[in-house]
């Protein structure tokens, strides 16, 4: 953790707006380009290319949602790096023209080209987008779907493009083990808890059972003191052990109903009900006493951890994401707080 500053955020963009404006690029440039196809095809493809564009549209009325809602904070931060996923989606969109292109239509060219723009459908994070951002009703992940089977489906069914058969078999085959990779990619490997997608999967029921049940809620962040100074000493592998034991002691301290999760780095949340600040603070101190007591490097040297809780009553609210985004921020500052009053405390408000 830097003290003087945290960011949640991802990449350096800012987070999760880096890549939804991408993504909105890639589906325009689609939409435009399939388009084109339509104006230019013979009668027998420009049906495709009519559908394809149509679905596209709804692709970017759906990025140009997600664009607002993120710009406006409504959308939780679910990726550890940003930055990484904006570089594969640059890659995409340096591979595809900015305008349509003129003159006559290739057929396979633009079979080709189509297959070139939808490839950025087998990053298994756009179905972890698809799964939080969508608001259930939209079809978007049935959309995407079904726009992938109808150009596999053209390929497949004609023999101009045999060369292409066993790449979109493989492309297919891919894209449903992306979309189930995306479902189940909710555990950090390195501590089996809850990682970040997993935290905003479970976080926001949480949240709407308390407000049914007019409970307070509690986040709590905690993040080991000095850990820089136990890689740069120890090395990574030590810094991977007090990790995972951190996170066991963490686990076995935590009640089996809190939401707990690696959110990143040396830094984890749990997220529970509660019934008032002191018993945010009592769970905390529980924890933090645990880690102080029993954690210690191979060398011997004791490892602690500093805490900040943010508590508040549940709100009833449609979109639980601000509101937990704001309980990070708050609990956040009480976090740094405690690492400058001494570090191996809890701060709550």
């Amino acid at each position: 953790m830097k003290e003087n500053k945290k960011n949640f955020e991802c990449g350096s963009e800012g987070a999760l707006s880096g890549v939804i404006t991408r993504c909105l690029r890639l589906d325009s440039k689609a939409f435009a380009q399939y388009w084109a196809f339509a104006k230019a095809a013979p009668e027998d493809d420009r049906r495709l290319w009519l559908d394809m564009a149509a679905d596209e549209k709804s692709h970017v009325d759906f990025w140009r949602k997600c664009q607002k809602m993120s710009l406006e904070g409504h959308l939780p931060d679910i990726f550890d790096d940003c930055a990484e996923i904006i570089g594969r989606l640059d890659g995409v969109l340096d591979r595809v023209p900015d305008k349509p292109g003129a003159g006559g239509y290739d057929r396979h060219k633009a079979m080709r080209m189509a297959l070139d723009f939808e490839s950025h459908l087998l990053m298994p994070e756009f179905f972890e987008m698809f799964k939080l951002f969508s608001d259930g009703h939209d079809g978007i992940v049935e959309n995407y779907s079904s726009h992938l089977e109808k150009l596999v489906r053209a390929v497949n069914d004609s023999p101009d493009f045999a060369d292409l058969r066993f790449f979109t078999e493989n492309v297919m085959a891919l894209y449903r083990k992306s979309m189930d990779l995306a479902m189940k990619s909710i555990e950090d490997p390195l501590t089996s808890l809850l990682n970040r997608r997993g935290f905003w999967q479970t976080a926001m029921p949480v949240l709407n059972l308390a407000a049914r049940e007019g409970k307070g809620l509690a986040l709590m962040i905690a993040d080991i003191d000095h850990f820089k100074r136990i890689n740069d000493d120890l090395g990574h592998p030590e810094g991977d052990r007090i990790i995972a034991g951190l996170a066991g002691i963490i686990k076995t301290s935590a009640r089996k109903y809190d939401v707990v999760c690696r959110f990143g780095g040396e830094e984890f949340i749990v997220f529970t009900m509660v019934n008032s600040l002191d018993d945010a603070f009592a769970v905390c101190e529980r924890i933090r006493s645990a880690i102080a007591s029993s954690l210690k490097t191979a060398g011997g040297r004791p490892v602690t951890a500093s805490f900040g809780a943010k508590f508040a009553k549940a709100p009833v609210v449609s979109n639980p994401a601000p509101f937990i985004n704001e309980l990070i921020l708050e609990a956040d500052k009480n976090l740094y707080a405690a690492k400058k009053s001494g570090r191996n405390r809890t701060v709550v408000s």
